[in-house]
């Protein structure tokens, strides 16, 4: 996972994408090309473990099912939107349609994390996935989230129950999908 740099001269060290080299040069764009160890390819392959996702695909059901339970948030939830309690979804067009989204979400994550260990080898592959899946959800849940919550008017509490449910998803797969490789 360490990326070998290469200078205008030939000389070679190790060093992020931009910062200072082992051989104390300043890396950008115009001086230093980027070589990886990956065949030259620019971004690492994705060995793509089909069992882990479906693991986080039933970790997203299952937490979906618990967060969403009477026993949690499912009385405030409903309230929150304006439901009953028995119309909640509909039925198993709600469901397939929820399978779907997960499958995408966590084979989508898999990319994520896997750049991300490839970018910071000296992370372990937990830290990986949990610092992976936090900036996830703060760039693409919670602010477009609390985006819409507020230009729609929307209470901060149905805002909290429903990115809270996707922050937790989001670092049990993240980090499983980080370790399971």
């Amino acid at each position: 996972r360490k990326k070998q740099l290469l200078d205008s001269s030939g000389e070679s060290g190790t060093a992020g994408i931009l910062g200072k080299s082992s051989k104390g040069c300043f890396c950008d764009q115009k001086s230093v090309y980027i070589k990886y160890k990956h065949e030259g390819d620019f971004m690492p392959t994705v060995d793509i473990n089909w069992i882990a996702i479906v693991a986080a695909v039933v970790v997203n059901m299952v937490v979906g099912a618990i967060w969403y339970s009477k026993a949690l948030f499912a009385k405030d939830w409903a309230k929150l939107v304006g439901k009953k309690m028995d119309e909640m979804g509909d039925g198993a067009k709600s469901y397939v349609i929820t399978t779907a989204g997960a499958f995408v979400q966590a084979f989508v994550l898999l990319h994520f994390v896997t750049y991300a260990a490839y970018f910071y080898p000296d992370y372990t592959d937990v830290s990986v996935g949990l610092l992976t899946a936090t900036w996830i959800w703060l760039g693409f849940v919670a602010i477009p989230q609390g985006v819409n919550t507020v230009f729609a008017g929307g209470r901060k509490k149905l805002w909290g129950i429903n990115t809270g449910y996707f922050l937790v998803v989001l670092l049990a797969n993240g980090v499983l999908l980080s370790v399971w490789k």
